[in-house]
């Protein structure tokens, strides 16, 4: 089986909040989106965790962070909402120097994806949505019991998911997989264990579960794959028939499974990665040396390409040049698309290659 060299970094998010994140492989950019059972550190040795980095690692180059109050990010006296996940999808994607990528989510991570592909239409290539919901479990909860039901959930977490008592994380770690073996369940009441203290646990988790994405699902104008698990635990097989109806360019698949975790050895294992791997461009070709054409650049691009082979990253090119971050960011873009690459690196290398002198 194929490693990747991975590197860990940081970033900050717009209110000074301290991002990690990592990047391995190589090939057209994918963001794994963080949820709330993450850590860059221990990933890759979970069993919950492992399957799904080395598949989407494999002819990619695949992006992933830990949330907010979680992992290897800042933990301590964190805001939790939507809104500031939005923004730390932003302050990864930008210090990561990606121009267009796909994204990646599971769950509440899902309903991040659609909020960042209407809000970033330009750095949007595709979506895969798995076990997606339109509202979150506070939001379309219909009835007092089931409200109750949601708020009995979180006053759990908020007890005790840290503490030496695994019976709490083990209820946890049976909604999300429901068929797991009793191995996957420590693995995962594990993973819950270092991720998160259990007071951002659930405030993490309230702003999932108030969240109601359902304005937002016709405005995607990117190729979306909804996966969903057929007898959805965590969220009905329903939520995704509605977000796969509402996306223009929605596929649904329902998978024959309960996990929404999907193991290694679940059945419907085999079926997730042919979709992901069948929907997703393949990987691409090293672009030629001689075909580097400056001549498509803009004058303004040619100052930020100059930036970035310099090193600087979005918030000095902003600085030297007198514009914001987010227009860094949409010339980066577009740069990327003229040259034909597909990450900052790439570029690098290429100018380098091929000599040009960009003073």
């Amino acid at each position: 089986m194929a490693t990747f060299a991975e590197s860990i970094r940081f970033c900050t998010s717009r209110d000074g909040t301290r991002i990690a994140y990592a990047i391995s492989g190589d090939g057209p950019p994918i963001i794994r989106l963080a949820g709330l059972f993450t850590h860059l550190e221990f990933d890759r040795a979970s069993s919950i965790w492992r399957p799904w980095i080395t598949s989407l690692e494999k002819g990619r180059q695949l992006v992933r962070y830990d949330a907010r109050g979680s992992g290897m990010s800042d933990c301590d006296a964190v805001r939790f909402s939507f809104e500031h996940y939005i923004e730390d999808l932003e302050a990864v994607a930008g210090a990561a120097g990606l121009g267009r990528f796909a994204l990646f989510g599971i769950g509440g991570p899902a309903a991040l994806a659609v909020a960042y592909a209407v809000r970033h239409p330009e750095q949007v290539t595709h979506l895969i949505l798995h076990a997606a919901f339109t509202q979150g479990r506070l939001a379309r909860a219909a009835t007092t019991r089931e409200k109750d039901e949601v708020e009995l959930i979180l006053k759990l977490v908020s007890l005790g998911f840290s503490d030496e008592d695994p019976s709490r994380r083990q209820m946890m770690a049976s909604q999300f997989l429901p068929d797991g073996t009793a191995e996957q369940l420590r693995d995962f009441g594990d993973l819950l264990r270092v991720t998160s203290a259990a007071n951002n646990t659930a405030e993490f988790l309230r702003a999932w579960y108030t969240a109601d994405i359902r304005s937002l699902l016709r405005q995607v104008r990117c190729p979306t794959l909804v996966l969903h698990p057929r007898a959805g635990f965590r969220v009905p097989l329903e939520e995704g028939r509605l977000v796969a109806q509402s996306v223009p360019q929605a596929r649904l698949v329902p998978l024959k499974t309960r996990n929404t975790y999907l193991p290694e050895n679940d059945p419907a294992w085999p079926q997730v990665i042919a979709e992901i791997d069948g929907f997703l461009p393949p990987a691409s070709k090293p672009t030629a040396t001689n075909s580097l054409n400056l001549e498509k650049l803009t004058a303004r691009e040619r100052e930020v390409l100059a930036a970035v082979v310099q090193g600087l990253g979005n918030k000095a090119i902003a600085h030297r040049l007198g514009i914001t971050d987010k227009t860094v960011r949409n010339h980066l873009c577009s740069i990327f698309q003229k040259l034909d690459v597909t990450n900052r690196a790439q570029l690098i290398v290429q100018v380098h290659a091929t000599r040009y002198n960009l003073s």
